[in-house]
């Protein structure tokens, strides 16, 4: 069995509460984006990144921050999954958008847990690809399911 570990970065507390949610179903390690580093990077075997979307589509600066960390790490052959937590309603423009910052830096990585847009209606997201998001997206406040949600695809990650 995998050691996984969930990382995230949140402003209101609703990206922590969604990982840890998550990090609680699969018995994986959670830590909060601004703490991660070599070390923890180093020690697992699989990834859950869990971030936010703020402003025009941008992903939350604490974990923004992190990404030159995992730009320099060795995913060859690890699988990571993505998590983005969004309002589809207020911001249907770029819904999840900054989700598609964590693609360049994820070299050779396994990239898992792809999911529909069932339930979500948006104009737009750059995280949303061929037909697709790249991740689990959650509207925490718009979406009374997103629990189920999160639990089904946590339970369908092959890690």
């Amino acid at each position: 069995m995998s050691k996984i570990l969930v990382s995230y970065a949140t402003k209101g507390g609703d990206t922590k509460e969604v990982a840890e949610f998550i990090a609680d179903i699969l018995k994986a390690d959670v830590i909060e984006a601004k703490n991660l580093n070599e070390n923890d990077l180093n020690s697992h075997d699989g990834f859950i990144f869990a971030a936010s979307t703020h402003g025009d589509g941008q992903i939350f600066a604490n974990f923004d921050d992190k990404l030159g960390l995992l730009n320099q790490t060795d995913f060859n052959g690890r699988k990571v999954a993505l998590v983005g937590v969004g309002n589809q309603e207020r911001h249907g423009n770029d819904f999840c958008s900054g989700l598609s910052a964590f693609l360049p830096v994820l070299k050779k990585a396994k990239i898992i847990g792809a999911t529909d847009a069932n339930g979500y209606k948006f104009n737009f997201s750059r995280s949303f690809i061929n037909g697709k998001f790249i991740g689990l997206v959650v509207d925490f406040k718009g979406d009374g399911d997103w629990k189920s949600r999160a639990e089904k695809w946590a339970k369908n990650l092959n890690f």
